[in-house]
Protein backbone atom coordinates (compact mmCIF):
# COMPACT_ATOMS: atom_id res chain seq x y z
CA UNK A 1 0.00 0.00 0.00
CA UNK A 2 1.41 3.59 -0.86
CA UNK A 3 2.73 6.22 1.80
CA UNK A 4 0.83 9.73 1.67
CA UNK A 5 2.00 12.71 3.66
CA UNK A 6 0.36 14.83 5.91
CA UNK A 7 2.20 18.37 5.99
CA UNK A 8 1.17 21.08 8.84
CA UNK A 9 1.05 24.69 7.47
CA UNK A 10 2.95 26.74 10.39
CA UNK A 11 6.20 28.33 11.03
CA UNK A 12 7.51 26.06 13.82
CA UNK A 13 10.45 23.42 13.17
CA UNK A 14 8.28 20.66 13.01
CA UNK A 15 5.96 22.19 10.39
CA UNK A 16 9.13 22.91 7.99
CA UNK A 17 10.36 19.62 8.54
CA UNK A 18 6.96 18.23 7.02
CA UNK A 19 6.82 20.78 4.36
CA UNK A 20 10.46 20.57 3.43
CA UNK A 21 10.56 16.96 3.11
CA UNK A 22 7.35 16.50 0.95
CA UNK A 23 8.90 18.69 -1.43
CA UNK A 24 11.52 15.54 -1.96
CA UNK A 25 9.54 12.48 -1.38
CA UNK A 26 7.51 12.90 -4.16
CA UNK A 27 4.48 11.18 -2.85
CA UNK A 28 1.10 12.38 -2.22
CA UNK A 29 -0.09 15.21 0.21
CA UNK A 30 -2.64 16.28 2.19
CA UNK A 31 -2.12 19.55 3.95
CA UNK A 32 -3.29 21.08 7.51
CA UNK A 33 -3.57 23.43 9.80
CA UNK A 34 -4.32 20.92 12.88
CA UNK A 35 -0.90 21.34 14.45
CA UNK A 36 -1.33 25.02 14.75
CA UNK A 37 -4.63 25.05 15.80
CA UNK A 38 -3.54 22.46 18.89
CA UNK A 39 -0.39 24.32 19.39
CA UNK A 40 -2.50 27.27 20.76
CA UNK A 41 -4.40 25.64 23.31
CA UNK A 42 -2.04 24.14 24.96
CA UNK A 43 -1.86 24.65 28.73
CA UNK A 44 -5.46 26.40 27.96
CA UNK A 45 -9.19 25.39 29.16
CA UNK A 46 -10.79 23.65 26.62
CA UNK A 47 -13.43 25.95 26.47
CA UNK A 48 -15.70 27.04 23.48
CA UNK A 49 -12.68 26.92 21.32
CA UNK A 50 -12.05 23.14 22.42
CA UNK A 51 -15.32 22.13 20.98
CA UNK A 52 -14.79 23.71 17.80
CA UNK A 53 -11.10 21.66 17.75
CA UNK A 54 -12.87 18.81 18.32
CA UNK A 55 -15.07 19.18 15.36
CA UNK A 56 -12.06 19.66 13.14
CA UNK A 57 -10.28 17.03 14.96
CA UNK A 58 -12.93 14.47 13.57
CA UNK A 59 -12.85 16.28 9.94
CA UNK A 60 -9.11 15.47 10.16
CA UNK A 61 -9.59 12.16 10.91
CA UNK A 62 -12.00 11.49 8.39
CA UNK A 63 -9.56 13.24 5.45
CA UNK A 64 -7.54 10.65 7.29
CA UNK A 65 -9.31 7.58 6.55
CA UNK A 66 -11.05 9.02 3.29
CA UNK A 67 -7.11 9.10 1.42
CA UNK A 68 -5.69 6.14 -0.25
CA UNK A 69 -2.52 4.44 1.45
CA UNK A 70 -1.04 4.78 4.44
CA UNK A 71 -0.27 8.60 6.17
CA UNK A 72 2.58 9.34 7.55
CA UNK A 73 2.21 11.74 10.54
CA UNK A 74 5.27 14.34 10.31
CA UNK A 75 5.19 15.07 14.10
CA UNK A 76 3.85 13.01 17.57
CA UNK A 77 1.30 15.82 18.43
CA UNK A 78 -0.83 14.40 15.61
CA UNK A 79 -0.35 11.01 17.35
CA UNK A 80 -3.38 11.41 19.39
CA UNK A 81 -5.90 11.69 16.46
CA UNK A 82 -4.64 8.08 15.62
CA UNK A 83 -7.11 6.80 18.65
CA UNK A 84 -10.25 6.85 16.09
CA UNK A 85 -7.98 6.48 13.16
CA UNK A 86 -9.17 2.61 11.91
CA UNK A 87 -6.02 1.93 9.49
CA UNK A 88 -2.33 1.72 9.78
CA UNK A 89 -0.41 4.87 10.09
CA UNK A 90 3.18 5.69 10.51
CA UNK A 91 4.73 8.72 12.91
CA UNK A 92 7.57 10.52 13.02
CA UNK A 93 8.60 11.40 16.75
CA UNK A 94 11.06 14.25 17.08
CA UNK A 95 11.93 13.72 20.81
CA UNK A 96 9.97 13.02 24.29
CA UNK A 97 10.25 16.04 25.77
CA UNK A 98 6.42 16.45 26.18
CA UNK A 99 5.60 12.88 27.56
CA UNK A 100 8.91 13.47 30.08
CA UNK A 101 6.96 16.59 31.37
CA UNK A 102 3.18 14.77 31.34
CA UNK A 103 4.53 12.14 33.35
CA UNK A 104 7.02 13.96 35.51
CA UNK A 105 10.11 11.86 35.15
CA UNK A 106 13.43 12.77 35.64
CA UNK A 107 14.80 16.08 34.50
CA UNK A 108 11.23 17.32 33.91
CA UNK A 109 9.78 20.31 33.43
CA UNK A 110 12.15 20.19 30.09
CA UNK A 111 9.11 22.56 28.93
CA UNK A 112 6.37 23.65 31.25
CA UNK A 113 4.46 21.32 33.61
CA UNK A 114 1.07 20.63 31.97
CA UNK A 115 -2.35 20.95 33.19
CA UNK A 116 -4.46 17.57 33.17
CA UNK A 117 -5.75 17.91 30.19
CA UNK A 118 -3.19 18.70 28.33
CA UNK A 119 -1.16 15.66 30.11
CA UNK A 120 -3.57 13.37 28.59
CA UNK A 121 -3.32 14.87 25.40
CA UNK A 122 0.41 14.28 25.48
CA UNK A 123 0.35 11.09 26.61
CA UNK A 124 -2.09 9.65 24.01
CA UNK A 125 0.39 11.65 21.29
CA UNK A 126 3.18 8.98 22.38
CA UNK A 127 1.21 5.89 22.93
CA UNK A 128 0.37 6.10 19.28
CA UNK A 129 4.13 4.83 18.54
CA UNK A 130 2.92 1.66 20.28
CA UNK A 131 0.34 0.72 17.48
CA UNK A 132 2.42 2.70 14.70
CA UNK A 133 2.90 0.52 11.61
CA UNK A 134 6.69 2.07 12.03
CA UNK A 135 8.12 4.75 13.69
CA UNK A 136 10.90 7.44 12.29
CA UNK A 137 13.02 9.03 14.88
CA UNK A 138 15.71 11.63 13.93
CA UNK A 139 18.25 9.85 16.61
CA UNK A 140 19.29 7.13 18.00
CA UNK A 141 18.79 8.71 21.65
CA UNK A 142 15.28 9.39 20.94
CA UNK A 143 15.01 5.50 20.14
CA UNK A 144 16.41 4.47 22.72
CA UNK A 145 13.83 6.67 24.71
CA UNK A 146 10.71 5.28 22.49
CA UNK A 147 12.05 1.90 23.67
CA UNK A 148 13.13 2.67 27.44
CA UNK A 149 10.08 4.40 28.15
CA UNK A 150 7.22 3.18 26.13
CA UNK A 151 7.98 -0.15 25.36
CA UNK A 152 8.20 0.62 21.68
CA UNK A 153 10.11 -2.77 20.20
CA UNK A 154 13.21 -2.01 18.76
CA UNK A 155 12.31 -3.42 15.15
CA UNK A 156 9.53 -0.89 14.87
CA UNK A 157 11.79 2.54 15.15
CA UNK A 158 13.82 3.60 12.10
CA UNK A 159 16.46 6.21 12.79
CA UNK A 160 16.40 8.69 10.13
CA UNK A 161 18.24 12.06 10.53
CA UNK A 162 17.26 15.70 9.74
CA UNK A 163 18.69 16.83 6.57
CA UNK A 164 20.17 19.96 5.70
CA UNK A 165 18.35 21.99 3.73
CA UNK A 166 20.09 23.50 0.17
CA UNK A 167 20.40 26.77 1.70
CA UNK A 168 22.70 26.51 4.51
CA UNK A 169 26.04 27.08 2.86
CA UNK A 170 28.69 30.27 3.28
CA UNK A 171 27.15 33.06 2.29
CA UNK A 172 27.74 36.91 3.47
CA UNK A 173 23.97 37.78 2.58
CA UNK A 174 23.66 40.16 5.69
CA UNK A 175 23.64 40.42 9.68
CA UNK A 176 21.91 40.81 12.82
CA UNK A 177 23.96 42.93 13.78
CA UNK A 178 27.37 45.02 13.39
CA UNK A 179 29.50 43.61 16.16
CA UNK A 180 31.32 40.34 16.55
CA UNK A 181 28.51 37.74 17.63
CA UNK A 182 27.68 34.40 19.07
CA UNK A 183 25.01 32.69 18.12
CA UNK A 184 21.83 30.69 19.54
CA UNK A 185 19.29 29.25 17.29
CA UNK A 186 16.46 27.96 19.31
CA UNK A 187 13.34 28.77 21.70
CA UNK A 188 14.34 29.73 25.15
CA UNK A 189 11.95 26.67 27.12
CA UNK A 190 14.00 25.22 30.30
CA UNK A 191 15.06 22.32 27.99
CA UNK A 192 17.34 24.45 26.00
CA UNK A 193 19.37 25.48 28.77
CA UNK A 194 19.91 29.27 27.98
CA UNK A 195 20.20 29.99 31.45
CA UNK A 196 23.54 28.39 31.41
CA UNK A 197 24.62 30.03 28.29
CA UNK A 198 23.40 33.53 29.28
CA UNK A 199 25.76 33.33 32.55
CA UNK A 200 28.75 32.03 30.65
CA UNK A 201 28.23 34.95 28.69
CA UNK A 202 27.88 37.33 31.24
CA UNK A 203 31.10 35.87 32.31
CA UNK A 204 32.97 36.69 29.21
CA UNK A 205 31.53 40.08 28.67
CA UNK A 206 34.27 40.74 32.17
CA UNK A 207 36.94 39.98 30.12
CA UNK A 208 38.37 43.53 28.19
CA UNK A 209 38.74 41.80 24.75
CA UNK A 210 34.84 40.78 24.65
CA UNK A 211 33.30 44.09 25.36
CA UNK A 212 31.99 44.37 22.14
CA UNK A 213 30.44 40.96 21.72
CA UNK A 214 26.98 39.71 21.35
CA UNK A 215 25.01 37.31 21.41
CA UNK A 216 22.73 36.90 19.12
CA UNK A 217 19.23 34.68 19.90
CA UNK A 218 16.72 33.81 16.87
CA UNK A 219 13.77 32.20 17.09
CA UNK A 220 10.59 32.58 19.43
CA UNK A 221 10.79 32.38 22.78
CA UNK A 222 8.36 29.39 22.64
CA UNK A 223 4.34 28.90 22.77
CA UNK A 224 1.90 30.19 24.80
CA UNK A 225 1.89 28.04 27.72
CA UNK A 226 4.13 30.18 29.54
CA UNK A 227 5.69 33.88 29.28
CA UNK A 228 9.17 31.96 28.33
CA UNK A 229 10.94 35.63 27.11
CA UNK A 230 9.93 37.29 30.26
CA UNK A 231 12.10 34.70 32.46
CA UNK A 232 14.83 34.99 29.78
CA UNK A 233 15.00 38.85 29.71
CA UNK A 234 14.63 38.69 34.15
CA UNK A 235 18.07 36.64 34.06
CA UNK A 236 19.56 38.75 31.70
CA UNK A 237 19.07 42.13 33.55
CA UNK A 238 20.09 40.25 36.54
CA UNK A 239 23.33 39.60 35.15
CA UNK A 240 23.68 42.69 33.28
CA UNK A 241 23.37 41.62 29.83
CA UNK A 242 20.61 42.42 28.37
CA UNK A 243 21.87 45.12 25.94
CA UNK A 244 24.26 42.98 24.63
CA UNK A 245 21.31 40.41 23.39
CA UNK A 246 20.20 40.64 19.85
CA UNK A 247 16.77 38.90 19.76
CA UNK A 248 15.44 38.01 16.60
CA UNK A 249 12.24 36.36 16.76
CA UNK A 250 11.73 35.53 12.66
CA UNK A 251 14.38 35.37 9.63
CA UNK A 252 14.26 34.04 6.14
CA UNK A 253 16.67 30.44 5.65
CA UNK A 254 18.75 32.91 3.61
CA UNK A 255 19.50 35.33 6.63
CA UNK A 256 19.54 32.15 9.00
CA UNK A 257 22.27 30.81 6.71
CA UNK A 258 24.25 33.95 6.86
CA UNK A 259 23.71 34.24 10.28
CA UNK A 260 25.47 30.87 10.79
CA UNK A 261 28.08 31.73 8.82
CA UNK A 262 29.14 34.99 9.71
CA UNK A 263 28.77 34.04 13.85
CA UNK A 264 32.23 34.08 15.96
CA UNK A 265 30.99 30.58 17.29
CA UNK A 266 27.70 28.78 17.23
CA UNK A 267 26.62 27.29 20.79
CA UNK A 268 23.92 24.74 21.16
CA UNK A 269 23.56 23.95 25.30
CA UNK A 270 20.42 21.84 25.34
CA UNK A 271 20.17 19.58 28.19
Amino acid sequence: MAVFMVVTHGRSSLDLYSLRLSRHLHVPTIHTDIYQELSRLFNKLPGLEGVRFTLKALDFIRRLEGTPGIPHLPNHHLGRFTRLLRKPFIITVHDLMRYIDAKGLEGAPLIYKPKKWDAVGFTLDFEAARRALRVIVPSNHTKRDLIRLLGVPAWKVRVVPHGVDEVFKPTQAGRPCREPYILYVGSEHPRKNLKTLLKAFSLLKREPAYRKLKLVKVGRAGGGERDFRAETLRVAEALKVREDIVFVDWCSQGDLASYYSQAEVFVFPSI
